[in-house]
């Protein structure tokens, strides 16, 4: 699970600041990887 979210954060990392996002971009990036991170969490949790 740590490897899988440490190539998503790689791959959103690169797809915003690898083709010079516009701050609008890299907001719905962001957005999108946390709820993405939550949700996949959530079922992990105590």
């Amino acid at each position: 699970m740590l490897i899988t979210a440490l190539v998503a954060v790689a791959v959103v990392y690169g797809m915003t600041w690898g083709r010079g996002a516009s701050t609008r971009e890299r907001v719905v990036f962001g957005a999108g990887w946390s709820l993405f991170f939550i949700a996949s969490c959530r079922p992990c949790a105590p």
